[in-house]
């Protein structure tokens, strides 16, 4: 916990054991004020500190919350960009990691958890003095019943500790169903799914799991609803209890004089607060527990060892060598990459092999988004784990088959560095000087959702703002995965040129599951079953039954 939490927390607590003290003292307070105005004794006297100790508690709670709720706000902010920044600074790898990826979900689900966890745990302080304190009260004025007294508190406090654990587990379940139910009327109500929904006629099925999931959460709702009156009756019927024990103990007291009106008034009052605080303090506590684990979560999170990066600068990217590279996906027993070996020089790859060979993972290796589990991934020559993360990132671009839809403008969904120049050039060969000649507001037109005057684009339209952003960049490496998937043949063929053209004596790695993609790059790579199968040429690789076989098939398929 930081300094400041610290010293933040212990003025809370001070404030609320003070608070509790007062609460103790107001016994005496209220009675005196009573009985003053009863037996005409210094009324006004009474008034006067009666007043002046409810003002100043007024006051001070006043103020607490003022300050609180600032050192909350700025320590959410800031434990957020603690939580934000970490995570920006983690690898792909890590967060895969299904325990990290939990460890962060829980940090930052339900709302600042140092504001539970603060006002939790000063209420508790406040409410054990307040009633210890009323304990202490009630001993000196009669001891024999200050152990009944604290029997009754304790069945009350048993009582609400089962409810709310009951509840919390009827709680889970039920929004279990509800997630469930709100995920089938989103599938029914949702227009992306209504064509394929109507043509295959789904709707009575998934209507069926709506109907279902929802009458599963009604019952939740509905036993849940039916503890809290049994929870709710057996707190009230014990209340009853403690009230006429109460009566029954401290009424003849007062007819024989020997506990003043005033003094059983505030007895009562005191009683009937304790009902209250003890309700609170149990509802506090599993706040408290809930609050804690996040907390825990977002300190294993932050202290999470993935400060892995490199200390060595990079200019360019002249080789790329893997040795015996094997890799396993995290919590996962499969090996994907089997002792891969292979060299990458300043010209171009293809990368091919069928669903599931590890064209995707030897991919994220290349561009250093995962470490391998065993062997090595050399840059010019030099462990990857060696450089600077970030300046092996600068020198690497990528076109994903896939690409996201940024909310921004054209301009700036072309180049997030919206000070640079568009290349015109580049803009003509893909023809997206079409796409922005027909926005209203060309590249400052704004392509997102939110927006009012957003414009939508077509699959392929922004499937070459992705292409353009991937070459414009001044980078070593380039890397393609399936670049044109979302493109027409005409438009497909009519980029492989280009492609050649703007990467001409760069790296270059397209990925295809079309071989006839790929026969024009410099080698081809044919991956299967997580190993290098044959390397090559595409004259020398017909000569292989693997590639040839596959290659012929495709050739007929598309003829």
């Amino acid at each position: 916990m930081k300094k400041q939490n610290k010293v933040f927390l212990a003025c809370k607590i001070l404030i609320a054991v003070a608070l509790g003290v007062i609460s103790i003292l107001m016994i005496t307070i209220r009675s005196n004020l009573l009985d003053s105005a009863m037996n005409k004794g210094d009324f006004f006297r009474s008034l006067l500190i009666f007043v002046a100790v409810n003002a100043a508690v007024f006051i001070v709670g006043m103020f607490e919350n003022y300050f609180s709720n600032i050192r909350y706000a700025e320590n959410q902010s800031e434990t957020m960009k603690e939580l934000v920044d970490k995570h920006l600074s983690m690898s792909v790898e890590d967060l895969d990691n299904r325990e990290i990826k939990e460890k962060f979900d829980r940090a930052v689900s339900g709302g600042d958890y140092m504001m539970d966890y603060s006002e939790s745990i000063s209420f508790l302080f406040k409410a054990a003095v307040s009633i210890f304190g009323t304990l202490f009260i009630f001993f000196r004025i009669d001891s024999k019943s200050t152990l009944a007294l604290f029997i009754i508190l304790t069945i009350f406090a048993f009582i609400e500790w089962k409810s709310s654990k009951k509840n919390a587990e009827i709680w889970v379940n039920y929004r279990k169903n509800m997630r469930r139910a709100n995920y089938f009327s989103n599938v029914l109500i949702n227009p992306i799914f209504s064509g394929e929904r109507k043509i295959f006629n789904t709707t009575d099925f998934f209507k069926n799991k709506f109907d279902n999931s929802f009458s599963d959460a009604a019952k939740k709702n509905e036993s849940l609803g039916f503890k809290r009156f049994v929870r709710d009756f057996s707190y009230d019927f014990v209340f009853m209890i403690l009230i006429l024990f109460f009566i029954r103990t401290f009424s003849t007291g007062v007819s024989k004089g020997n506990i003043s009106v005033g003094t059983f008034t505030s007895l009562f009052y005191q009683i009937v607060g304790l009902r209250i605080i003890v309700s609170e303090a149990l509802s506090r506590y599993f706040k408290f527990v809930n609050a804690k684990n996040k907390k825990k979560s977002a300190d294993e999170f932050l202290e999470e060892n993935t400060d892995l990066d490199g200390t060595k600068n990079i200019q360019k990217i002249d080789t790329i060598e893997f040795k015996d590279v094997h890799f396993s996906y995290p919590n996962s027993m499969t090996e994907v990459l089997k002792g891969v070996s292979f060299k990458l020089e300043r010209k171009s790859y293809g990368l091919v092999g069928e669903n599931g060979s590890g064209k995707s993972t030897l991919t994220k290796l290349i561009l250093g988004l995962y470490r391998p589990t065993s062997g090595k991934i050399l840059i010019n020559g030099v462990d990857i784990s060696e450089y600077k993360q970030d300046e092996i990132k600068k020198e690497m671009s990528i076109v994903m088959q896939n690409s996201y839809h940024y909310p921004a403008t054209l301009r700036e969904n072309f180049d997030f560095n919206i000070n640079s120049d568009i290349n015109e050039h580049l803009i003509k060969t893909l023809k997206l000087d079409e796409v922005r000649d027909k926005l209203k507001k060309g590249y400052d037109t704004n392509l997102s959702v939110s927006s009012k005057d957003a414009v939508s684009l077509s699959g392929g339209e922004w499937q070459k703002i992705a292409i353009y952003r991937g070459l414009n960049k001044n980078s070593s490496l380039y890397v393609l995965d399936e670049p044109n998937a979302l493109l027409d043949p005409v438009s497909e063929a009519k980029l492989y040129d280009v492609y050649k053209k703007e990467l001409r004596d760069k790296m270059s790695i397209l990925i295809s599951h079309r071989l006839g993609a790929t026969k024009e790059m410099d080698e081809i790579l044919v991956l299967k079953d997580g190993k290098i199968l044959h390397s090559g040429s595409h004259e020398e690789l017909m000569k292989t039954d693997y590639y040839s076989t596959i290659y012929n098939t495709q050739k007929e398929m598309y003829l």
